[in-house]
């Protein structure tokens, strides 16, 4: 199954990347201690998705708010089970701003307010 999804997020139709993102997305949300190492195998393609150079082109910025959101979720839900967090919540931050997915933006600005909240509360 990962390699199914490491391919379409970096396809060359943005539709394909932006459905494949969702999965992602979804798996991170709700898919549990079982779905964890492929969601912290997908960060790599995830984030190959946000770096295109048309990333933020009209045809394409739903696909990349996605994957901003996927990732998101995958750093919320799963973070346990990513070596590196502190790395990829780095990362996450320079993806983005989420300004034209009305429904995944919410989910990623919530995700922010709860890490800014629990770095605080541990005075990191």
């Amino acid at each position: 199954m990962y390699l199914i999804f490491s391919a379409t997020l970096t396809y060359i139709a943005s539709e394909v990347r932006q459905a494949a993102a969702y999965g992602v997305g979804v798996a991170a949300h709700h898919g549990g201690p079982q779905y964890a190492g492929f969601c912290a195998m997908a960060l790599e393609p995830l984030f190959r998705c946000i770096a295109r150079s048309d990333a933020r082109d009209d045809e394409a910025v739903y696909a990349t708010e996605n994957a901003c959101s996927a990732i998101a979720k995958i750093i919320h839900f799963n973070a346990s089970n990513i070596p590196n967090i502190e790395s990829v919540i780095s990362s996450w931050l320079d993806t983005l701003p989420i300004i034209h997915d009305e429904e995944e933006g919410p989910h990623a600005y919530n995700i922010l307010m709860d890490l800014v909240q629990r770095y605080l509360l541990i005075g990191v």
